[in-house]
């Protein structure tokens, strides 16, 4: 097997887990101008979303294909990613949860996201203990 480019050079990759909500499948964002390998996008779909306010079914049912849509263009353009479907037995339908998990699987060492349009969502995800008072990842993860 051949040497990297990576090994080469010395330098190591971190890997880095993004989230990406279901009001955020901008194709053009910046994060997916290049196929990079230490990146795998997370995406699920959650009752935690779903049930916070009654819902129309159609509603609930046109996010959930919208996202599943955006997974896979973003998939079959390279980009390693997770989805989770909200009747996948492993889903534990809490974005907490979710973060805790895949942080862990992937073995990332920085988290990322983009800022949610809604002030719940940034209290879920915000890593940071000194705005939260509590932190949902290590310390060094950001």
């Amino acid at each position: 097997m051949g040497t990297t480019e990576k090994e080469k050079s010395g330098k190591s990759t971190i890997v880095k887990l993004r989230l990406i909500l279901g009001d955020q499948l901008n194709q053009n964002h910046s994060w997916f101008g290049k196929v990079q390998d230490n990146v795998t996008y997370i995406m699920a779909e959650m009752r935690q979303e779903t049930d916070y306010v009654t819902h129309h079914i159609q509603k609930v049912t046109a996010f959930f294909l919208a996202m599943r849509t955006f997974s896979k263009t973003i998939r079959d353009k390279g980009h390693k990613v997770i989805y989770l479907k909200i009747s996948d037995k492993d889903n534990p339908q809490r974005l907490d949860q979710i973060i805790r998990r895949y942080i862990a699987m992937t073995k990332a060492k920085k988290f990322e996201y983009q800022l949610p349009d809604e002030y719940r969502q940034l209290c879920i995800i915000d890593t940071d203990p000194s705005r939260r008072g509590r932190s949902l990842v290590p310390g060094n993860l950001h």
